[in-house]
């Protein structure tokens, strides 16, 4: 089985920007909640869909945005009290919530999955819940709202709420023999590794979800930016020669057995554009200079997308879609290369060795023109960055 690196729009700043940059970068899921950036998530990558009908989607139920909280008590599928805890999986709420996705989404999801099933549930009521949740979404799959469902969860493997065999029966009571039940999404990296080993050893819920053929969605392969300020250089050379440690990381959960999409997410607003004053691109990101090289200065451990000297701010004209990976050793040279080069011959510099600060307005120095925004490597008249 082939893994596949997807889009995770939790904690994301910017989810329509990421989902246009992962679409024009052969991304071809996206993974998404009602909840997620404050309720607007759907919103937000309804235009992203519609322009890339290629990429897939899947979104959640289970937790109730505080936007909709007014609306699901004036439909009468939530009680007040309900709407106040902040999660449902009552057969009319699932029914309602999907029907808004697909509205916010603009198309029928390809996968809803109930959102940590385990939240608040004894574990004497875990199999109720399941069940009569399995039953609405087989009654969404039937009337073509949508293609398929699953069950994400953050600790509900790991604490044995419930496993894959009883996910199989459940939904086999729901909606029968064939029924709709496709895929299960649970945390997969170097900080949760628990299912990973049981995988290797041939058992565990990877290995039982290859066997019952649903595909297995890695939430956190980073665990949340953490993973690439944890791996050593030494240890990312290790696990894959070459390779940086966020590109290490996100090589052990590919190379789980069963294991079938990454979702990745692009927490803050230059993750993926951000670059490096040393040698160019940012080593984590995985791109690379005209000459194959990445930053050796990510030693250093001040961000997690590289070093600490990162260019300031992109030319106007340049566009994130510009932006083409490099084939590892291929040292192919990018746009913004080129522009770089470009601009270094003209205005006679190259990267600077060190960040500038601006005159003080009382230093009797000219001042920089009003049009420049680049910030702390401004060169003044001569700055083509702003």
């Amino acid at each position: 089985m082939t893994a596949q690196l997807g889009l995770g729009t939790y904690r994301c700043t910017d989810v329509e920007r990421a989902a246009a940059m992962a679409a024009a970068h052969a991304g071809d899921w996206i993974d998404t909640a009602p909840n997620y950036h404050r309720g607007l998530a759907e919103d937000a990558l309804c235009q992203v869909l519609g322009h890339n009908p290629q990429v897939k989607v899947s979104t959640k139920v289970g937790f109730v945005p505080r936007l909709l909280c007014g609306s699901a008590v004036k439909d009468g599928v939530l009680t007040e009290a309900e709407a106040e805890s902040g999660y449902s999986l009552a057969p009319e709420y699932v029914a309602w919530q999907v029907e808004c996705s697909r509205r916010g989404l603009g198309r029928t999801p390809d996968l809803v999955f109930l959102h940590n099933p385990e939240h608040h549930c004894e574990p004497h009521q875990i199999r109720e819940r399941l069940y009569t949740a399995f039953a609405a979404l087989e009654e969404a799959c039937a009337g073509g709202h949508i293609h398929g469902y699953g069950v994400a969860t953050w600790n509900g493997f790991s604490s044995g709420a419930f496993n894959v065999p009883l996910l199989l029966d459940l939904a086999t009571k729901a909606g029968g023999p064939h029924h709709h039940l496709r895929a299960i999404q649970l945390p997969l990296s170097l900080v949760k590794l628990g299912a990973i080993a049981e995988a290797l050893d041939g058992g565990g819920v990877l290995a039982e979800a290859q066997v019952a053929g649903l595909d297995v969605f890695a939430s956190a392969p980073l665990h949340g930016g953490e993973v690439p300020k944890l791996v050593t250089p030494e240890l990312a050379e290790l696990i894959r020669p070459g390779s940086s440690p966020a590109q290490a990381g996100l090589a052990v959960v590919a190379s789980a057995p069963g294991s079938a999409v990454c979702t990745a997410v692009d927490r803050s607003r230059g993750t993926l554009d951000r670059r490096c004053r040393h040698r160019g691109p940012a080593a984590a990101v995985g791109y690379r200079d005209a000459k194959g090289r990445r930053c050796t200065r990510y030693l250093n451990r001040k961000s997690p997308i590289g070093c600490a000297g990162l260019m300031p701010r992109r030319p106007a004209s340049f566009r994130p879609s510009q932006l083409a990976p490099a084939s590892p050793g291929a040292g192919t040279a990018e746009p913004w290369d080129v522009w770089w080069q470009r601009r270094s011959a003209t205005a006679g510099s190259g990267w600077p060795a060190r960040r500038s600060r601006r005159p003080r307005a009382s230093s009797g120095k000219a001042r920089w023109p009003p049009s420049c925004r680049c910030s702390r490597t401004c060169r003044g008249p001569a700055c083509a960055v702003g």
